[in-house]
């Protein structure tokens, strides 16, 4: 306190003299208020053993202790750094305003190994505590790596500031494995633009392997905002993987503009890595965060969870961006990596959040999923785009990818969603799907638009990559939902799929309008019919609207193998088709 400059090395603080014993301090085992200490060395020599004591193992406090150094230590563990010997409290506790403090580093030696304490392995918390910096540490491990947890392995809170946890070269990584809460905690109001960065996080030391942190590789919660995992430049990704729940959780009113670069959230080409729960899960009302990008660098690679690729949730989670990302496959684009469920879950009353954008770099390639790309559901799921994805294709638009389910599924009373546009670079490939390119299902699922799109051809409109069902699918009480659409450029290219190109199933008052249903959008190609009919109404069907008396309302309905229209079964009543162009179709 007071004077600084002091070098601390080469000692047992709380433990025996053969520092493999605890014999704990009451309090902390290093406190410092003053600047420019240096705690530890890159030799074996300078290292101290810092272990079993009451409070903190190390402790930098108040606006004086800066610029310290805490480095090549053993904090929580024993001498050989294998056994546990855990501070009662944090491994490294920094607060009340310390700033500019470097723990680890990234020369030979500098690493701390930072395990087996009783509360969190690193905390920075309160205000002015900003400008520390945490990299080339292993936070949860052991010496020979194994898993030596902590509670959360790095924990920021109560208004910390620009804090930064990693680091963009090799040697600046942290390891933050093996803890038994998050491995990253980012919590609270006024808790912002802090970065993680360039780490490993639920992984081996060689980013291989699982060591699971036992919740969450990363939490971002209780109103932090603008805080940023990842990053544009390469060396700026997290790998996030392997952890026992999801690899990134957001959530919380408040919990805003945080943004989500550059990572790998997956299981790296290796099964065992995939994280336990979603890869991103954003809920409970967290608006306004942003997942990708749009600049060069700012894709994640979202795959091979056990669960969705990314869920969005609950009433209040609106206004969330996801836009850039390969979502069930690996980083080429190419290969399928599937997510255990969606692609991309939205549900509980999740509003107003974009998957894509109508710029090209904005656009996902959600494909390879176990499930359906994009899953909207529930009531209350509202007013949501999907604008400009590859969905069922590879990154090129010109292979398949199929998702395992539908390409888009929006049901149970989810209302008012977009799946599509007019505008340039507005349109979805959806097509090379296990089901049906885009299904809209169950009573009350109402207001849904889908137009602009191409559903079951490449990304030319020209060559098929048909869904294995049909190309659109609205069933079960589904009502006054419209495909296509009378505008410029709202006609959707429904062609090339296994069925029909659109089955109305139990469903009314929903309108087709202007599209091109077994043809390219110039009405001339004639080999990418539709297996089944042009449009099939049936079972039921009532009330629906297929063309109109507008001069773009009308539908060319060409090259179907069956049908151009099929209207049948008893009670399929009161349908209008008006004003279509339905020629060269298989049977009539």
């Amino acid at each position: 306190s007071g004077a600084g400059g002091n070098v601390i090395i080469g000692n047992y603080l709380g433990t025996d003299v053969t520092g493999s014993a605890a014999a704990g301090n009451v309090g902390d085992g290093v406190h410092v208020r003053s600047g420019n200490n240096t705690i530890g060395g890159t030799a074996v020599a300078d290292r101290n053993v810092i272990a079993s004591n009451g409070d903190d193992g190390v402790n930098l406090t108040d606006v004086g202790a800066t610029l310290n150094l805490v480095l090549g230590n053993y904090i929580g563990t024993d001498r050989t750094g294998l056994l546990n010997l855990g501070n009662t409290d944090a491994g490294i506790d920094i607060e009340n305003g310390a700033g500019w403090n470097t723990i680890g580093g990234t020369v030979a030696g500098s690493r701390n190994i930072v395990s087996g304490n009783l509360s969190n392995g690193i905390e920075i918390s309160d205000t002015l505590t900003s400008g520390n910096v945490i990299q080339g540490n292993w936070i949860g491990l052991d010496a020979a790596g194994g898993a030596l947890g902590n509670g959360d392995g790095v924990h920021i809170y109560g208004q910390a500031t620009g804090n930064t946890v990693g680091g963009t070269s090799p040697a600046a990584r942290n390891v933050i494995s093996g803890n038994t809460s998050d491995g990253v905690a980012i919590i609270g109001l006024g808790t912002t633009n802090n970065v993680v960065l360039g780490n490993y996080i639920g992984t081996d030391v060689a980013g291989m392997a699982p060591v699971p942190n036992a919740d969450s590789g990363i939490q971002i919660s209780a109103g932090a905002e603008n805080n940023t995992v990842g990053g544009t430049v390469a060396g700026a990704r997290n790998v996030i993987s392997g952890n026992t729940g999801d690899g990134i959780e957001i959530y919380d009113a408040g919990t805003q503009n945080n943004r989500i670069e550059g990572n790998y959230i997956d299981q790296a080409g290796a099964a065992p890595l995939a994280n336990g729960g979603r890869g991103v899960e954003i809920r409970n009302g967290a608006p306004s965060n942003t997942i990708g990008g749009t600049t060069a660098g700012a894709r994640n690679v979202i795959s091979g969870n056990t669960s969705d690729g990314i869920h969005i949730t609950g009433i209040g989670t609106s206004a969330n961006r996801v836009e850039g990302n390969f979502i069930g496959v690996d980083f080429t684009g190419t290969v399928p990596v599937a997510n255990g469920g969606d692609g991309v879950d939205l549900d509980t009353g999740a509003s107003f959040n974009t998957i894509g954008g109508t710029d090209v770099a904005a656009r996902n390639v959600i494909s390879g999923n176990t499930e359906s790309g994009i899953d909207i559901k529930d009531a209350g799921s509202s007013d949501n785009l999907i604008l400009g994805n590859y969905i069922g294709t590879d990154l090129t638009g010109t292979a398949p990818v199929g998702n395992g389910a539908r390409g888009v599924e929006i049901s149970t009373q989810a209302s008012n969603n977009t799946v599509g546009g007019t505008a340039p670079g507005a349109r979805n490939v959806i097509s090379a799907n296990t089901t049906a390119g885009v299904l809209l299902s169950d009573a009350g699922t109402s207001g849904n638009v889908v137009l602009g799109n191409f559903i079951g051809v490449d990304r030319s409109g020209t060559a098929p990559l048909g869904n294995t069902s049909n190309g659109v699918q609205i069933r079960l009480g589904a009502s006054d939902n419209t495909i296509g659409g009378a505008a410029a450029d709202a006609a959707n290219v429904i062609a090339a799929n296994v069925k029909n190109g659109i089955e109305i199933d139990g469903a009314n008052t929903n309108s087709v309008l202007g599209n091109f249903i077994g043809t390219d959008v110039s009405g001339t190609v004639n080999s990418i019919g539709n297996g089944g009919a042009g449009i099939a109404l049936l079972n039921m069907a009532g009330g629906n609207r297929i063309g109109g008396t507008g001069p773009d309302d009308g539908n060319t309905i060409a090259f179907n193998t069956a049908d151009g229209v099929s209207v049948r079964d008893d009670f399929t009543n009161g349908n209008s088709i008006l004003g279509n162009r339905i020629y060269s179709n298989g049977e009539l």
